[in-house]
């Protein structure tokens, strides 16, 4: 049984022949005629009745056009349902992403948003961490993702605290140092945190934070950490560099993505584990009902794409 079948019905009710129907719906009277000829067998019973007067329904044929009615009610209010989430999923909201979240994930994610919801605009910024808790807190980032590490991440989540923010964790996992194929450290299987930390650090602004330069220097870096605007330069120079190394979380090393397929290698240092988790801020109230649906979307529209690339 297919909808147009019962939406032929209701039409032929209306109009009371095939002619009018088929002019009214632009369609041949056969596709018509076939369609409720298929239906009747499908049913084993007759719905319509033709005659030298026109067309009549049978007993059993009024109560199926009454039940496609109540379907077509139904669908009607589907459609409602459709037109209103639309109109909801439209206008212009900020939202924020910090370091490879940013230009790894959040682009893709954007980008499929967009594909769907072409009235909604989605302003995406880059910020660091601190920037993204404190802009959402005042409400001018609808959320933001944070990319919290074993490093700092007590200190970003007393932030959080601070300003009323709930931060929902959707990936973890490990972070690494990683090496161009001309820096010294490049054939060594394995070194020591103390070893790694006589090379210099190259990274973006975003990536560093004040906890994270004063861990380092408690283990014995002595070195200035450069810091540059992006990362896509960052792990450019350290391509070619012999002596910058730059640190990333280990999926990024393995990026889809052509602008940060850089020859890099992974060091691993032996008496060191580094991780982090990433995940969704946003506050705990003052959010109206779009707002609240444009979270909503985002963060299913997000598990989506993390469940395909799990699945590649």
């Amino acid at each position: 049984m297919q909808l147009n079948q019962l939406q032929f019905l209701l039409a032929l009710s209306k109009e009371g022949s095939y002619l009018k129907t088929a002019k009214r719906l632009n369609v041949s009277q056969s596709t018509i005629s076939m369609a409720i000829k298929n239906l009747e067998d499908e049913l084993n019973y007759q719905i319509v009745k033709r005659s030298n007067k026109g067309i009549s329904f049978t007993e059993k044929g009024q109560q199926v056009l009454e039940i496609a009615a109540l379907i077509d009610m139904d669908i009607r209010e589907l459609l409602n349902l459709k037109n209103t989430f639309l109109d909801e999923m439209s206008g212009k909201v900020f939202i924020a992403g910090a370091s490879h979240g940013y230009n790894l994930q959040l682009v893709d994610l954007i980008i499929q948003l967009q594909k769907q919801y072409s009235r909604l605009q989605i302003c995406l910024e880059d910020r660091n961490n601190l920037e993204i808790i404190r802009e959402v807190a005042q409400g001018n980032y609808l959320m933001g993702l944070l990319q919290l590490n074993s490093v700092d991440e007590e200190f970003y989540q007393d932030e959080l605290k601070k300003n009323n923010l709930v931060f929902s964790t959707v990936t973890q996992g490990d972070m690494c140092f990683a090496i161009g194929p001309n820096h010294p450290l490049y054939h060594r299987d394995a070194v020591c945190l103390e070893e790694f930390l006589q090379h210099s650090i190259l990274a973006s602004r975003y990536q560093v934070s004040e906890i994270f330069l004063s861990f380092f220097q408690k283990h014995g870096y002595k070195e200035r950490i450069a810091i540059l605007h992006d990362i896509y330069t960052s792990r450019h120079l350290v391509e070619k560099s012999n002596y910058y190394t730059t640190f990333l979380p280990r999926f990024g090393l393995h990026s889809d993505n052509k602008n940060y397929q850089q020859n890099l290698k992974e060091v691993y240092i032996s008496d060191f584990k580094w991780t982090y988790k990433s995940g969704w801020v946003y506050r705990k109230d003052n959010y109206s009902v779009r707002e609240k649906k444009i979270i909503q979307l985002i963060q299913q529209t997000w598990m989506n794409l993390q469940g395909v690339e799990s699945e590649r």
